[in-house]
């Protein structure tokens, strides 16, 4: 069987990345034919295209700061093309495939898989959602969501019930990354089952051998967020005058100019998971961050934002977290925080709980791509 998947394989983004590589690695190790089908949507090629027409402050203030970083944000986006290459068997590996193209690209297929990551997602605030990741195109295969998301509020979607249940019914099998997405689905007469992020699908064992060494030498604290909000930011701080270690951030944004913290721009989805692996703490509002600090066994916080006095739970983390038992490892601004319960985290208990979800998760994808 020849497969296709439809996922954010076109970001600069290590989560997107190395979601997009677990998959088609699970995929291609039963045996199967797999191509990732090299789509992006008009909102994430206008974002990153050099002929943008959208050029607000945001994209001033991008363009300014990039501009004393050119040579290592150079390197770094050598690196995640270079990746892909090598890594995700894009088809077609030379150009974009738009959402026009998509019915006669698809042709070749026996079964498309769409997901992971926010592909369902409908928050107005992103540029890279489509309604292709739903589907949307005749295609006569089997059409299977593997944890696809809605992202971190299912509010969205509810705002547009109609469009999505009508298109998600048109799956022969589902798979949804929340279980607040599992329990909407649900309400609306779709059986849909729970599945962990495809980059848990491996092993850690899988993933070192994917990592590239850090060239940074002795302990730090490692920052990953890929929106440098102030509130993680905080976190990371409280926990460098703790433990008296340096902050190191990767691919630094704008906001975080001024935190002190030790920047390295020229890192690609290898060298990232080198830097958590080699990492003594590690701080991160991203769902990737948490989830390979997770996968290596390292001490980390899981930051969250707070809004008049209201812990902003967010689900891709929040469900995750509350699965594997580490609640208190989820943290604010304004969390004490207790190094003495990340240091003492029984990682046997966690990696068997992880261990359950993983096989779980494979018998949903065997049996939905499988020949029935």
């Amino acid at each position: 069987m020849k497969i296709g998947i439809l996922t954010l394989q076109g970001a600069k983004n290590c989560g997107a990345a190395l979601q997009a590589y677990a998959l088609t690695t699970f995929l291609k190790n039963k045996g199967y034919s797999v191509e990732i089908i090299n789509f992006i949507s008009d909102g994430e090629y206008e974002r990153t295209s050099k002929n943008s027409r959208k050029k607000g402050k945001a994209y001033w203030a991008r363009k300014i700061y990039y501009m004393f970083f050119y040579k290592s944000i150079r390197k770094r986006n050598e690196l995640f093309e270079a990746f892909q290459r090598k890594y995700l068997n894009l088809y077609p590996d030379n150009r974009r495939i738009r959402e026009q193209e998509l019915e006669e690209s698809t042709k070749c297929y026996q079964c498309l898989v769409c997901g992971s990551d926010q592909i369902w997602s409908q928050d107005p605030k992103l540029y890279d959602k489509s309604d292709a990741y739903f589907v949307n195109f005749p295609f006569a295969g089997k059409k299977v969501s593997y944890a696809a998301s809605f992202g971190d509020s299912i509010e969205y979607a509810k705002k547009h019930i109609q469009k999505v249940i009508g298109y998600v019914k048109g799956f022969d099998d589902v798979s949804v990354r929340e279980e607040e997405a599992a329990e909407f689905l649900q309400e609306n007469g779709i059986s849909a089952t729970v599945c962990v992020d495809p980059t848990l699908l491996l092993s850690a064992n899988e993933w070192n051998k994917l990592t590239i060494e850090p060239k940074f030498k002795g302990k730090y604290i490692l920052y990953f967020s890929v929106n440098s909000r102030k509130y993680s930011i905080d976190v990371a701080k409280h926990l460098s005058d703790k433990t008296g270690l340096k902050v190191i951030e990767l691919n630094p944004h704008p906001k975080s100019w001024n935190s002190g913290f030790q920047k390295l721009y020229g890192s690609g989805p290898r060298e990232f998971l080198g830097y958590i692996l080699n990492a003594e703490y590690v701080v991160s509002n991203s769902f990737h961050g948490t989830v390979f600090s997770i996968l290596f066994n390292k001490p980390f916080f899981a930051a969250f934002d707070q809004k008049n006095g209201q812990i902003i739970w967010e689900n891709r983390k929040a469900s995750l977290l509350r699965t594997l038992g580490l609640d208190f490892a989820m943290v604010t601004a304004s969390t004490k925080l207790d190094i003495n319960a990340i240091n003492n985290i029984n990682w046997d208990m966690i990696n068997g709980r992880i261990l359950k979800l993983r096989n779980d998760s494979m018998l949903y994808l065997d049996k939905a791509v499988g020949d029935k």
